[in-house]
């Protein structure tokens, strides 16, 4: 997005998503991210905004690509540089405005695509 903090508030959501969902993946982040069980257990209960609130920027930093179109394609480029890394996988988020989900394709898309 061209407001980084738009950006990163839809990653919040996708994270509170996945935390709250995927036990394998919040027992993952809860290594790294103890928050991640406020996460899991305000999703399971339902109370998705307080889920997405208590995902915490340093979560978002580490598990999401999110800002400006050049930044995040400089994120993911990092992440592609990671040497345990195959391919990356970009999801993304549910729900998001078709118009936001065609500008990240067409960001993060490889050269010549």
């Amino acid at each position: 997005a061209d407001d980084p903090t738009d950006a990163r508030a839809e990653i919040r959501g996708h994270v509170a998503y996945y935390v709250g969902n995927g036990e394998g993946y919040r027992r993952a982040v809860a290594e790294s991210f103890p928050e991640a069980e406020d996460v899991a257990a305000a999703w399971q209960a339902g109370d998705r905004e307080t889920a997405r609130e208590r995902v915490t920027d340093e979560m978002v930093e580490a598990l999401g690509v999110a800002g400006t179109p050049e930044a995040a394609r400089a994120q993911l480029e990092a992440v592609r540089d990671v040497e345990v890394v195959d391919e990356p996988i970009v999801v993304v988020p549910a729900g998001m405005d078709a118009d936001v989900a065609d500008r990240t394709i067409d960001a993060l898309a490889p050269a010549g695509r």
